[in-house]
């Protein structure tokens, strides 16, 4: 589709919605605020030196476990552990 196909098409759409709920008027409305400048600034410094709970420390938590020490399967654990007892299957066809 071209650019003038598109436009034709979005002007025959608008028409057609025009014809059906017939044209509205925006509903956005600009007024003059009443505001005092005193509420626009930046908020005054807390009396208190503590900082606000949201930047408290974190509360001590439990590490969580290591992958392979969370595995279920024993040859899966044995693998992530690294080397075990079984010895892999050898080739002696040479």
């Amino acid at each position: 589709m071209t650019m003038m196909e598109v436009r034709e098409y979005e002007k025959e759409t608008q028409a057609a919605t025009n014809e059906k709920i017939g044209p509205v008027a925006p509903t956005i409305t600009i007024s003059a605020e009443g505001h005092s400048p005193a509420i626009r600034s930046a908020p005054s410094t807390p009396v208190t030196g503590d900082p606000p709970e949201f930047l408290s420390l974190p509360k001590e938590r439990t590490r969580k476990t290591s992958a392979p020490d969370t595995l279920t399967l024993p040859e899966l654990r044995d693998r992530a552990n690294g080397p075990s007892s079984h010895s892999a299957p050898s080739n002696t066809d040479s």
